[in-house]
């Protein structure tokens, strides 16, 4: 093939690339600005899609590549949207484009996103084919983006275990009002207050959150999820921070006992001189 031909055939690449790009973002505003808040089998699809573009992207000619990165930074660019490093994945500029807008109020959205999309590539039985199905059975974007945020932890796993972990702790106050007694047989479920902090310490209890209540079709189910597996991060951190402090007492034992051996040594050595000279 002459460089001719090699050109040609790099500038149709190019041009089918950041043509599929282009329809992908349209269809990526037409979902969010229509069914963002309703329907997840179209975003899944759409990551599908774009699982596509990052196969034929990734497997063309180097200089292909090279100015699909450039197509898409240009465009960002133009919208504002800013990376957090200076040469972004190849993943992070196909996200990015396709749903960032350039504005702050979707920056977590869309960081979600690029990581979920960046975990699908780095896995081998993972393509284009079956990401859909895999996002799906793994309980939705956000539950991938927790689960790695939280070291591999399925949020199943993390709401169970902080539930645990509340039990066994030590109570700290006991609350009892009129919405708590009529609650009185929901025995051993997760119940959240929510209080208001005062200057002087305290806390005013305002509100109680129960997962069902008879008279009422608000669940608390999902807060009550939160808050269980933000007491698992936070029992997380606390054992992090164990094994830490342990880590560096140690270590500081270790040293001192180096120091403690070479101070001897030393004292022996001195000790040693002495005896030859009185000896001499």
């Amino acid at each position: 093939m002459s460089n001719k031909q090699k050109k040609q055939l790099n500038e149709n690449a190019f041009i089918q690339l950041t043509n599929e790009l282009d329809v992908l973002k349209t269809s990526a505003d037409s979902w969010f600005d229509n069914e963002y808040k309703t329907s997840n089998n179209m975003l899944y699809d759409m990551f599908s899609s774009l699982y596509a573009l990052y196969e034929k992207c990734d497997g063309n000619d180097a200089k292909v590549q090279t100015d699909v990165r450039a197509y898409i930074t240009k465009v960002c660019a133009k919208r504002k949207v800013t990376f957090k490093t200076k040469k972004p994945s190849l993943q992070a500029l196909l996200v990015k484009f396709m749903f960032d807008d350039g504005t702050t109020k979707d920056c977590k959205r869309v960081s979600s996103y690029v990581r979920v999309f960046t975990l699908a590539t780095t896995l081998t039985e993972i393509n284009s084919k079956n990401i859909a199905e895999w996002i799906e059975k793994n309980g939705g974007i956000e539950n991938l983006r927790q689960q790695q945020t939280e070291g591999g932890v399925d949020k199943g796993t993390r709401i169970a275990e902080g539930k645990a972990t509340l039990k066994a702790k030590d109570s700290i106050a006991t609350v009892s009002t009129e919405a708590t007694k009529h609650q009185a047989l929901k025995v051993d479920e997760v119940v959240l207050l929510v209080g208001i902090q005062n200057a002087d310490g305290s806390v005013s209890v305002k509100h109680t959150i129960y997962e069902n209540v008879a008279d009422s079709k608000i669940s608390g189910k999902t807060v009550i999820n939160t808050a269980l597996c933000n007491v698992y991060s936070v029992q997380n951190e606390l054992k992090e921070k164990q094994k830490a402090n342990t880590k560096a007492e140690s270590k500081a034992k270790a040293k001192a006992d180096i120091s403690d051996i070479v101070n001897a040594t030393d004292e022996s050595d001195i000790s040693f001189q002495n005896d030859i000279k009185e000896a001499a």
